[in-house]
């Protein structure tokens, strides 16, 4: 049995049965969510600028920079981009981010050497969450959730490369755009740096 198609198969299964549930948006990510409605609509400049009713005149709306890290404001736009309500962009965007953190998962368990039983079960593990994770958005670390196997698996092929390397400045290159993109993360949720932090010491 492939893991991967067992996984696939599950993430069907376990998203059908909880299909017409309503999506959830945390307190904290809401307006930013709410921008991008707003920018679709014409409302606001851009994401992650929220239109609200100026406090010193409730007949004017002002715009606001709203001060968090700003991807979390585009987790809804490309399926608003083509078409679809909010919460069913939402909803696609968190289905779409939790097969690639899957996927990575399994992948970084056959690059580790895990026993064909041992990636069948993690798979339906990570498949029995699918449902349930695809009706809450709470907060931006939903991104951070798909890209960390992923980037493990980076700093993984970058130790084994820089031991094998005879070009200092090709590894430095390689250090620096991983450490960049790790550094990235604090553009989508800055108490993530410290989940990716360990990442950082894999290269050496």
């Amino acid at each position: 049995i492939s893991p991967y198609y067992l996984f696939f198969g599950l993430c069907a299964f376990f998203r059908l049965l909880t299909m017409g549930n309503d999506l959830t948006v945390g307190e904290d990510i809401g307006p930013q969510v709410l921008s991008t409605t707003q920018w679709i609509e014409e409302k606001s400049v851009a994401p992650n600028f929220v239109v609200s009713p100026d406090t010193s005149d409730l007949s004017l709306d002002k715009k606001n920079w709203i001060s968090r890290p700003p991807l979390a404001s585009l987790i809804a736009l490309p399926g608003m981009l083509l078409g679809l309500s909010l919460g069913n962009a939402v909803q696609c965007s968190l289905m779409v981010l939790s097969l690639i953190g899957g996927v990575g998962w399994l992948f970084l368990s056959g690059y580790l050497g895990f026993s064909p039983w041992q990636r069948i079960f993690i798979s339906i593990l990570l498949a029995s969450a699918f449902g349930s994770t695809t009706l809450s958005l709470g907060t931006a670390s939903v991104i951070t959730a798909a890209l960390f196997p992923w980037a493990i698996v980076w700093g993984i092929k970058i130790s084994k490369a820089i031991l094998i390397s005879t070009s200092t400045s090709r590894s430095f290159v390689q250090l620096f755009t991983f450490y960049l993109v790790l550094g990235s993360i604090a553009w989508v949720k800055l108490s993530s740096l410290l989940t990716v932090a360990g990442i950082g010491t894999i290269p050496f």
